[in-house]
């Protein structure tokens, strides 16, 4: 396999792997590249969304705090690629009330809720 399908399904085949031998840290970030990708390199926002979700519950089930907080950013983003600004805001504002913030993991989440607050032409005070 070649292209975008060779490149899902390494992504998969890493996962599994990863997965199998208790490389949760490993397998955790095979499947947010897979997402990432669907939705950043081929606009498929769809699949995308399932493959967030699936890297989400991964996450949360492996307790990988760090992955959670970014993948619940992550999918404020896609959120507001997709329209759904309801969605993206309260993802956004998870993310951002985690404890533990890094730059990486607050980065998506700005971003979704200043998208969004710009389109609305919220004030200056509204967007600090």
């Amino acid at each position: 396999n070649t292209g975008a399908d060779g490149a899902r399904a390494a992504l998969e085949e890493a996962f599994e792997q990863a997965a199998a031998g208790g490389f949760v840290d490993q397998a955790a970030r095979a499947l947010v590249c897979l997402s990432g990708s669907l939705a950043d390199e081929l606009g498929e926002y769809g699949s995308a969304a399932v493959e967030l979700d699936r890297a989400l519950a991964y996450a949360r089930e492996q307790e990988l705090d760090g992955y959670v907080q970014y993948l619940v950013g992550a999918r404020a983003n896609l959120r507001v690629q997709r329209c759904d600004w309801s969605g993206a805001l309260a993802d956004a504002e998870e993310a951002l009330a985690r404890p533990g913030q890094f730059a990486v993991t607050s980065v998506l989440p700005l971003v979704a809720r200043g998208r969004i607050w710009s389109a609305r032409s919220a004030s200056t005070e509204q967007l600090m």
